[in-house]
């Protein structure tokens, strides 16, 4: 499981913080907090990878797709400046061996 320090220090604090300035809030921010450790804290990293892979396949299939170096074609636009960054950060998570992601 990819587990993060924020999940026992930062946000409960927060939230507890919240709901003893609102007392009337009380529920919805419990609520909040119940849903956050569901939604961020317990996925499987192989999961994760899985998805990660899938969009990294996809880039892949599109730059082909379009006849050019570039996702739409010969020309270098914002698509490939925001696929660049990701291609970054998943280059340097398997620097790490955080996330083993097969980029061609």
């Amino acid at each position: 499981m990819a587990h993060s320090p924020a999940r026992t220090i930062v946000l409960p604090r927060k939230i507890r913080r919240y709901q003893a300035e609102n007392s009337d809030l009380h529920d919805i921010y419990e609520k909040k907090r119940s849903a956050m450790s569901r939604k961020h804290f317990a996925k499987s990293i192989v999961d994760v990878q899985c998805n990660i892979q899938i969009v990294v396949d996809d880039l892949e299939h599109e730059r082909g797709a379009n006849g050019g170096p570039w996702l739409l074609g010969n020309n270098f636009g914002c698509v490939d400046v925001v696929a660049c960054s990701c291609l970054q950060w998943i280059v340097r998570c398997n620097e790490y061996g955080a996330a083993p992601i097969a980029i061609s």
